[in-house]
């Protein structure tokens, strides 16, 4: 993936194709947690951040069009984040990685959350009925 791409939901079907193990046990994690709030959390919180609340709000029955607008709510946030720490913002970057790819940021996870069956996904990472029961009821589902 190019410059950007990795700042974009561009990255989101490799990363579930490749690492179904990885997302599975971080669901399982979010399972077994004791009782009270679960963070999780990546580097920036857009892009494995991103992963993981796609399949989680996916599991939950958000729609494609809730989960693409929920990851734009990450955008502001980490343009702060770069500006607290006098950093400069690669949105220049990630604009021209989407319009290269005919997209945008919001079209691609939109496209992603639709495309993925979170129930059969996490299944294929290991997940049996029994957890996904227990994360279901832990996620309100």
């Amino acid at each position: 993936m190019g410059d950007g791409g990795f700042a974009t939901p561009a990255c989101f079907r490799p990363f579930l194709a490749r690492f179904p193990e990885r997302v599975a046990a971080v669901a399982a994690a979010v399972a077994g947690a004791p009782p009270g709030g679960v963070v999780f959390h990546c580097g920036l919180g857009r892009d494995r951040t991103g992963i993981i609340a796609l399949v989680l709000l996916r599991l939950m029955g958000a729609s494609p069009e809730e989960i693409a607008a929920d990851h734009g709510l990450s955008e502001p946030r980490v343009r702060a984040m770069y500006a607290a720490q006098g950093r400069p913002y690669d949105s220049r970057e990630i604009e021209e990685y989407t319009a290269a790819l005919g997209t945008t940021v919001h079209a691609l996870a939109r496209s992603t959350a639709a495309w993925l069956k979170p129930q059969e996904y996490l299944r294929v990472g290991g997940t049996g009925d029994a957890e996904l029961a227990v994360l279901r009821g832990r996620l309100g589902a």
